[in-house]
C-alpha cells in the first residue's frame, strides 16, 4: 500500500516538472517569434535601402526591388489619395498579423510614393 505522504510528494514533484517544461517551451517560442519579426524588419529595411535612390521613391525602383527579392507585386485599384496604387506581398508571410496580405503603396503622377489615407492601406 502506497503512503499518502509519499504520493501527494510525487504529484507536486510531477507539477512542478511539467510547469518548468511548460516555462521553457514558452520561452523557446517566444525567442523563434522575435527571431522571424527581426528577419521580417530586416527584408523590409533592405528593400527600402535598394528601392530609395533619390528624395523620389520612385514606381519603377521599388517594382524591381520587390521583384529582385521575388515579391509579388500587383496593381491595386485607385480609392483616392494617389494616381496608383500596387500591393506588395513579401514571400515570408507574417504569422503575427492578420488581416490582407502585404501592403500597399501609393504614387503620384510623377511616379513618386505618395502618401495614401489608411483605409487603402488593406
Amino acid at each position: 500500500m502506497l503512503n499518502p505522504l509519499s504520493l501527494a510528494r510525487r504529484i507536486v514533484g510531477l507539477g512542478a516538472t511539467g510547469a518548468i517544461a511548460l516555462v521553457g517551451a514558452k520561452s523557446w517560442l517566444d525567442e523563434g517569434r522575435a527571431q522571424l519579426r527581426l528577419d521580417y524588419y530586416q527584408s523590409l529595411a533592405d528593400f527600402y535601402a535598394d528601392a530609395t535612390q533619390s528624395a523620389c521613391l520612385s514606381r519603377e525602383a521599388v517594382v524591381d526591388a520587390a521583384m529582385a527579392r521575388n515579391w509579388d507585386v500587383r496593381e491595386v485599384t485607385s480609392c483616392g489619395g494617389a494616381e496608383s496604387y500596387l500591393r506588395l506581398v513579401p514571400t515570408a508571410q507574417t504569422p503575427w498579423m492578420q488581416g490582407p496580405d502585404g501592403f500597399v503603396m501609393g504614387f503620384d503622377s510623377r511616379g513618386c510614393r505618395a502618401a495614401i489615407p489608411p483605409e487603402c492601406g488593406n
